[in-house]
């Protein structure tokens, strides 16, 4: 299935597929054409890395809305020919659970207003300085769809672990080290999930390569 241009709103864009979502690029989309193209091959290769890492459990309770699925599995190639050590998985998921929580560059700027603020008021200093050149701008704390950023939030986070032995559940094996995680989604997307058109986590995020 390939990535075709597309209409949406008078603007142009790419999709995967004849089915997939628009994304749109120029004025007033934020996004250059290069990069609304890359946002669609993520999704392209969301779809193909969900066909090895399906959902664990999910709730027949559609009130519920609840699934339980492998984030990521230590020392086992994904779709983009990469793979990972469980140590760095384990960092990557409490790092995660941190910026949900707030304890990120954001939380700390917080802090440091409030300590000049105070120091102003006491007349310890007379002006006000924060360094932002390492804040993590990027900070996202919803779940969304197929990594478009025009999806919104389609889902919450309710439970973020990693797996202390290998074990099962409902009959699937989980090694050890794995990055799980529970989600609530909306009523909307879980149709898709319950329907099958939606069938696991696709981890989106940077990292660098070592040798």
């Amino acid at each position: 299935m390939p990535i075709m241009e597309c209409q949406k709103d008078g603007k142009s864009g790419f999709k995967w597929g004849s089915g997939g979502n628009c994304i749109t690029y120029g004025p007033g989309t934020g996004r250059t054409r290069e990069e609304a193209r890359e946002i669609v091959a993520s999704q392209a290769a969301a779809i193909h890395a969900q066909k090895d890492i399906n959902y664990i459990a999910k709730s027949s309770d559609e009130t519920l809305r609840y699934t339980l699925g492998i984030v990521y599995e230590p020392m086992k190639q994904d779709t983009q020919g990469d793979f990972a050590k469980a140590e760095v998985i384990r960092e990557a998921a409490w790092d995660y659970v941190k910026k949900l929580q707030g304890k990120s560059d954001i939380e700390k700027i917080a802090l440091e207003l409030y300590d000049t603020f105070v120091k102003l008021a006491k007349g310890e200093a007379d002006e006000v300085r924060i360094d932002i050149t390492e804040m993590d701008v990027e900070l996202i704390k919803y779940v969304g769809d197929m990594h478009s950023p025009d999806s919104g939030e389609v889902g919450t986070v309710v439970e973020s672990f990693i797996a202390p032995v290998d074990m099962e559940i409902k009959g699937e094996p989980v090694k050890k080290g794995s990055w799980l995680l529970g989600v609530i989604w909306n009523e909307e997307h879980f149709k898709k999930i319950l329907s099958g058109e939606r069938t696991g986590y696709s981890l989106e995020g940077r990292g660098l390569y070592a040798s």
